[in-house]
């Protein structure tokens, strides 16, 4: 009897996990979402962190507001009616879910540490990097990066999808 109870006390404390099956076309459907924002992030330069700094960690980088950042990517889309009404009638959570892959996918997809070591090795742009990273000025390792990739628009913006915290391991780890 006392398992029965608690099994009931449970129950009414953790409600039902909803099981939820993903189909095919939803499927589909986040891939040409996140073809579409992620472009907007590694093409455009929409950044998705801030430079807001993290009471833990003291590291600027916080991931912006979902609407704010759904209203930029607005913006880069207008000229694709497709784009912008994928966007605009993705629900928040399924945006969030979305806006979380782009980190990871940006640098296995768009080769970022190697786009990231060419301007450090190549354009030895090393020592700059770690002298503002140093100086806490996250900002200016962007600044150095995107000025030095400004010939390739396919690499220019990649910083765009990371936060501050992950700018400071990569340069760490030159």
């Amino acid at each position: 009897m006392k398992t029965l109870l608690l099994c009931l006390a449970l129950l009414a404390v953790y409600p039902k996990a909803e099981t939820r099956t993903t189909s095919r076309a939803e499927l589909l459907n986040d891939e040409e979402l996140y073809a579409n924002v992620g472009w907007c992030v590694w093409h455009e330069g929409v950044r998705l962190y801030d430079d807001n700094e993290q009471k833990l960690t003291g590291t600027p980088g916080q991931l912006r507001p979902i609407e704010d950042l759904r209203a930029d990517f607005l913006r880069h889309q207008r000229h694709n009616a497709d784009a912008y009404g994928r966007i605009e009638g993705a629900g928040t959570e399924k945006l969030r879910r979305v806006i979380n892959m782009i980190p990871q996918r940006t640098e296995a997809e768009r080769q970022l540490w190697a786009n990231f070591e060419w301007v450090a090795y190549h354009e030895r742009k090393a020592g700059e990097m770690r002298g503002h990273l140093n100086a806490g000025n996250f900002a200016a390792i962007r600044y150095v990066y995107g000025a030095t990739q400004g010939h390739n628009p396919n690499a220019k913006n990649l910083l765009a999808a990371i936060s501050n915290d992950r700018l400071r391991y990569l340069v760490e780890n030159l």
